[in-house]
């Protein structure tokens, strides 16, 4: 019998490598509505995260950055699916 856990763990450090090395919408994105940029001190983490909006929509969002895997890795497998914005919670726009 194999080690369920130790399989789902080697599944989970295959899919961190592979959206560390080859992380999806990573790009700048001279048009973007917003944009917010964040940093971790202590580790060097430091990505910038950019939004497009169409009226109340999510058109399209990227980032762009450097920092470990497991951030990079967090922030790739962010996508646009039909985001509506929040009355209240407008983004700033830059």
């Amino acid at each position: 019998m194999s080690d369920d856990y130790g399989d789902l763990r080697d599944l989970y450090q295959e899919l961190i490598l592979d959206h560390s090395r080859h992380p999806a919408n990573f790009r700048a994105m001279p048009e973007a509505t917003c944009s917010v940029e964040g940093d971790n001190p202590l580790c060097g983490d430091h990505l910038r995260l950019f939004v497009r909006l169409q009226g109340q929509h999510i058109a399209d969002i990227s980032f762009q950055g450097s920092g470990c895997a497991i951030s990079v890795a967090s922030t790739s497998p962010v996508r646009v699916n039909a985001g509506r914005v929040e009355v209240g919670r407008q983004p700033n726009v830059d």
